[in-house]
């Protein structure tokens, strides 16, 4: 089962509160903007993700982006924010390869 959703990826990205405020009320008045709003949240947490892969290497950056975004996550949830970090990645232009964990070695 899966328990990912917009609001949890909205709620554990770092960007500035006023952003996410906004970004809140554009779902409320159109839900069809949901890619986008995860595309944006996505962004930042990728931008994060990086910040600490640096830092404490790229697994443990991972896993806390994961549990960032959920207390509990699901198989389901994990593969789901392995897929959608590394779009993320892929479009930020100072990352260019894989990361060490998408061969799926995340233990």
């Amino acid at each position: 089962m899966m328990t990912l959703t917009t609001d949890r990826i909205l709620e554990a990205s770092p960007m500035p509160d006023t952003h996410k405020d906004h970004l809140r009320e554009l779902l409320i008045r159109n839900p069809f903007f949901t890619d986008n709003v995860t595309r944006q949240a996505l962004e930042y947490l990728a931008k994060w993700y990086l910040e600490e892969a640096a830092l404490i290497g790229e697994k443990r950056a991972f896993w806390g982006v994961t549990y960032r975004i959920l207390d509990d996550p699901t198989p389901i949830d994990i593969e789901c924010i392995k897929g959608y970090l590394t779009q993320a990645l892929q479009l930020l232009d100072e990352y260019d390869s894989y990361p060490s964990w998408w061969d799926g070695d995340l233990y």
